[in-house]
């Protein structure tokens, strides 16, 4: 068998190594789509992270290809609707990091609502501190609004419990057991959601039923300085319609760990003026760009997920997803 790893640091690849007893490895930094197909070519098993896109075309172009491993929860960077059609079993990491990423959301919250990067911009900039500006809120008596109750979201909701904030939330199947433990008020629509929140924080995955569930629309009825908060996927949110409400003065902030286009825009984020073929998609990285140079706003790249405890989950769990399907099982795989 010949596995194909992209997207790899040294922790990953000593950790991915213990594979090697199952055939051939090869291990490369980069994504999948800087890295040329010759190269990986007779690649059986291909294992990536959100940075890879795993195109039709990608999928075409490997005749020996049987699994796509994803080293994430995420699967909405690889064509898996074309996988199933080839009859290609693609398998995610369905549980690694709900307190991760649930702990990463509600740090970006704190920072926003007290105002971090602004203090810390007053430090750096000011020979004599001046705190006119910097005057936040307390946590306690607020609403925390959640778009999604799956495991990150239900913790997300749990911290903020704990700080005395009334939660309500929607999702397309509540979960009751939640609603009884932090009561939780679930509510009909993400519009109502958005009216009632001082922090709106998404937790939902990117599919079509709920790509830019976050949209003009809904962000039109946000409280007037309420905070944004996403660490699920950059697609769920309309990245211009984002831009718009912050620079008409209707949000307090936004806190963004995922983008869309994430590809494209960390492909052009060096240029001077970034253009795409696709008008919509460079639209959309111009929004971005004007969101990381807003003080009120804190833009990070892709790292809520990203602590050494959530780290080895992902790779052992990417390791027993591939033992597993070698042995005539598959698990963990993407049911469409």
């Amino acid at each position: 068998m010949k596995i194909v790893h992209f997207d790899v640091n040294e922790v990953g690849e000593r950790i991915l190594s213990k594979l090697s007893v199952y055939g051939e490895q090869l291990f490369f930094v980069e994504s999948a789509h800087e890295v040329d197909r010759a190269q990986w070519f007779e690649a059986e098993v291909v294992t990536v992270n959100h940075e890879s896109d795993i195109t039709r075309e990608a999928i075409d172009g490997l005749p020996n290809l049987k699994l796509i491993a994803t080293r994430s929860t995420g699967y909405d960077h690889i064509d898996y609707m074309y996988a199933k059609e080839k009859g290609i079993p693609v398998v995610t990491v369905p549980e690694y990091g709900s307190r991760t990423v649930a702990e990463y959301s509600f740090a970006l919250m704190m920072s926003l609502v007290r105002k971090v990067p602004q203090g810390r911009e007053v430090m750096r900039m000011q020979s004599a501190p001046n705190i006119d500006g910097l005057c936040g809120f307390d946590l306690e008596g607020k609403t925390l609004g959640l778009v999604g109750t799956g495991r990150i979201g239900q913790n997300m909701g749990r911290f903020c419990k704990a700080f005395g904030m009334h939660v309500v939330a929607f999702d397309a199947y509540p979960n009751e057991a939640f609603k009884s433990e932090c009561q939780v008020e679930y509510v009909g629509s993400i519009e109502e959601v958005a009216e009632r929140s001082d922090v709106l924080s998404i937790h939902v995955p990117d599919l079509p039923e709920t790509h830019h569930c976050i949209n003009a629309s809904v962000l039109s009825r946000v409280k007037q300085g309420a905070y944004v908060i996403n660490t699920a996927r950059g697609g769920v949110v309309d990245t211009i319609a984002l831009r718009d409400v912050l620079v008409e003065g209707r949000l307090g902030g936004a806190g963004i760990d995922v983008l869309e286009y994430e590809t494209e825009y960390y492909a052009t984020m060096h240029e001077e003026v970034p253009s795409h073929s696709d008008p919509q998609i460079d639209k959309t990285l111009k929004a971005i760009r004007e969101l990381v140079s807003m003080k009120n706003v804190i833009v990070t790249p892709h790292q809520a997920f990203y602590s050494t405890e959530a780290e080895e989950r992902i790779l052992q769990t990417t390791i027993e997803n591939i033992i597993s399907w070698k042995e005539g099982e598959v698990r963990n795989g993407i049911s469409v």
